[in-house]
């Protein structure tokens, strides 16, 4: 049998791809039964050598950090840390106009720091945010948008999965590469804030009261008082003093439309 020919060999790869992408077979089993019929028809390829090209490609140090990044954050996911961090991330910009999509961005922020990977980002704050925003009045337009453009700062802000990747291979150094994506990215989360900021005040979109230095210190601590624990346990209707407190002409409006907690 006569070896096939680059030109013939790459018809029958692209070929046999768009074919079982026609049948709607999932990207990642086209292309690799794309290459099957290459093992056939090809002389010098046999099964043997496609094991080992695929152990070799594999067989990666640098590469260990995707799964691991993402198991770290589905780890931190289920232990609870990002109710934790939406109400740290509460306490400071909630009172910001636009309150629950400033949080979504600075949420981004601290997840940058966990994940590494925006898609991981977008993909666990969209389950969180983008209803949310929708019921309280938000475009479904501006909160995916928002949605999507801040989780893009988790290739920036480090550990980067994108960063370990490209120093790896490039043999740049990745601590380097780290230094250089923080200020970067906390200026464009902070032009993201800045735009919320202003299609908030264009569009009337609600804010959350001003949170006290004592539940900041309390949320940074990831600590509840006994009355709001009490409270959410036992269902308690009696409003607490906090809430008649904060029910001034100033801010009766925000904390009724803010639903958040």
């Amino acid at each position: 049998m006569t070896a096939l020919s680059p030109g013939a060999a790459a018809l029958v790869l692209f070929g046999v791809f768009f074919l079982l992408m026609f049948l709607r077979v999932p990207v990642a089993f086209a292309l690799g039964l794309a290459c099957l019929p290459l093992l056939v028809i090809e002389p010098h390829l046999d099964s043997m050598g496609l094991v080992q090209e695929t152990f070799n490609a594999y067989n990666s140090f640098i590469l260990l950090a995707v799964p691991f990044f993402l198991l770290t954050a589905n780890l931190m996911n289920v232990g609870g840390i990002t109710d934790r961090l939406v109400r740290f991330s509460r306490s400071m910009v909630g009172h910001f106009p636009g309150g629950l999509a400033q949080i979504n961005v600075v949420l981004s922020i601290f997840f940058a720091g966990i994940s590494g990977s925006s898609t991981a980002d977008a993909a666990s704050q969209s389950k969180i945010f983008i209803e949310a925003q929708r019921k309280e009045g938000y475009d479904d337009s501006f909160s995916v948008a928002i949605t999507a453009v801040s989780a893009v700062l988790a290739v920036i802000i480090p550990p980067s999965i994108l960063m370990i990747v490209w120093g790896g291979v490039l043999t740049v150094s990745i601590g380097a590469l780290f230094l250089a994506g923080i200020v970067p990215g906390l200026a464009i989360g902070l032009a993201q804030m800045a735009t919320v900021h202003a299609y908030a005040k264009r569009r009337g979109y609600p804010t959350y009261p001003r949170a006290t230095w004592g539940e900041f210190f309390a949320s940074a601590a990831s600590r509840r008082s006994s009355s709001s624990a009490a409270r959410s346990s036992a269902g308690s209707p009696r409003p607490s003093r906090r809430a008649s407190r904060c029910c001034t002409p100033g801010c009766c409006r925000s904390s009724s439309t803010a639903r958040w907690t």
